[in-house]
């Protein structure tokens, strides 16, 4: 796939999944893309991943912290961070990382089985498919949590 076909798929995911989590996504607040299209979120998105695929939406010291504060952005970037075992405890269904994310979101500890299943439903969707990522992870998990779980946890 050559390098234009490519941005405007990047773009055009970014496109449709910016109005439902415009509210609390990493991506979108934070970053290089943040600073450049701070009111226009597809266009952050793109930014930030041809940029550097996402990585300064996480880390980056140049976002303010009023940008990337809160719950929302710390659970992000935690996933970010660890992935990798969060994708093997999704598919398992249990462990530490688990567990730290839905408490990074304080959500009550009675919840946490069903919201870890119902991730680990839409998580199976993705692997499947091969749309599994660190940003697919967080998106999941956001909307399993806004549209299932929004008085157990708190995103803000």
């Amino acid at each position: 796939m050559n390098f234009s076909r490519r941005f405007l798929l990047i773009a055009l995911l970014a496109f449709i999944t910016t109005p439902v989590f415009a509210a609390k996504n990493a991506w979108i607040q934070c970053g290089i893309g943040a600073m450049i299209f701070p009111r226009t979120g597809w266009a952050a998105v793109t930014s930030n991943i041809i940029w550097d695929f996402g990585i300064t939406g996480m880390t980056s010291s140049s976002s303010s912290e009023s940008q990337c504060a809160g719950r929302a952005s710390t659970a992000a970037k935690f996933i970010h961070q660890n992935y990798a075992v969060l994708e093997e405890e999704t598919a398992t269904g249990e462990g530490a990382h688990l567990v730290t994310v839905l408490n990074i979101l304080d959500c009550k500890k009675a919840s946490h089985g069903r919201i870890i299943e119902s991730v680990r439903s839409k998580f199976a969707q993705e692997m499947s498919v091969g749309a599994a990522t660190d940003e697919a992870y967080f998106n999941n998990l956001m909307n399993v949590i806004e549209s299932g779980y929004p008085t157990q946890c708190t995103t803000t």
